[in-house]
């Protein structure tokens, strides 16, 4: 029994039909998925910001099925919350050391409070979402000035550390993104 070519082309035909709505359909709604984090990314001011915040909020496993902006606002502070531990246990990590000062202890020890608040003003943006939307946009705030208390304790010991202001920036920038998300909500 040979393989007939009427035979060939009826399955083509018969597959296109099945596969290609179905496959279109799949490629309007990874577009539609990915249009929320460009719509939001785009919107920001300046180029690095766009470029931070797509690198961010596509690096996220479900960032491609947010479709709004509570969803990115998920996305990002679960981002910031794993940032923001990571910092707050590598200034731990340097106010253990014994070659410091009491004073640079002192300032690291604030410094590390100042992220468990941002932490924990975080996680209400979270909890607001869904019990109270009006005040997403407080917490948020109120989690970026408590980065912003470790940066001013930092100089106002005089403390320059370039291992920890780099990393407090890069905790200054998700800062921005989910406040600038959480005025969207």
């Amino acid at each position: 029994m040979g393989f007939s070519p009427k035979l060939g082309v009826t399955l083509l035909v018969v597959s296109l039909l099945f596969v290609s709505p179905t496959h279109a359909a799949e490629e309007e709604d990874q577009a539609a998925k990915s249009n929320a984090v460009d719509e939001f990314c785009n919107q920001r001011k300046t180029s690095s910001d766009r470029v931070f915040c797509n690198r961010v909020l596509n690096s996220f496993p479900t960032s491609a099925s947010a479709k709004d902006s509570p969803a990115l606002l998920k996305i990002a502070v679960a981002l910031a919350v794993t940032n923001a531990k990571k910092t707050r246990n590598f200034i731990i990590t340097k106010s253990k050391s014994k070659t410091i000062s009491p004073q640079v202890k002192g300032a690291l020890q604030n410094c590390s409070l100042a992220y468990n608040g941002s932490i924990r003003q975080l996680r209400l943006v979270i909890q607001d979402l869904d019990d109270d939307p009006l005040m997403v946009s407080y917490d948020a705030h109120i989690a970026r000035k408590q980065l912003n208390k470790c940066k001013e304790t930092l100089a106002k010991n005089n403390m320059v550390d370039n291992s920890i202001t780099s990393r407090h920036q890069i905790a200054i920038k998700y800062a921005r993104l989910y406040e600038e998300l959480s005025l969207s909500i």
